[in-house]
């Protein structure tokens, strides 16, 4: 794991490796301690779904069954991301997101 960022707690700043996993996993317990808006919502199901497509990545060629639940965690949280955009969009507290190219 390159660098993990941590976005649920909106900041755009991390530490390399397990460390940075480590704190990032913290400040969503931090940021936690209340339902989160719309948009810290969307952070944490992203940070999530970005972990999980590492793991999946990272455990592929050793463990290739871990690997895939690990994808299917991705894939589930994508989902949920997209979801909460809808959510965001239609409640009211996040501007549209502009199409892809």
């Amino acid at each position: 794991m390159e660098r993990v960022v941590s976005r649920a707690a909106g900041r755009a700043w991390g530490r390399a490796g397990i460390a940075g996993f480590v704190q990032a996993e913290h400040n969503v317990l931090i940021q936690l301690n209340r339902f989160p808006g719309a948009l810290n919502f969307r952070r944490l199901v992203d940070s999530q779904r970005e972990l999980s497509s590492l793991l999946a990545n990272r455990v592929a060629s050793a463990q290739p069954e871990l690997s895939a639940s690990w994808g299917r965690r991705a894939s589930t949280y994508a989902a949920l991301h997209h979801q909460a955009a809808t959510w965001a969009v239609t409640s009211g507290t996040a501007a549209p997101r502009s199409p892809k190219p």
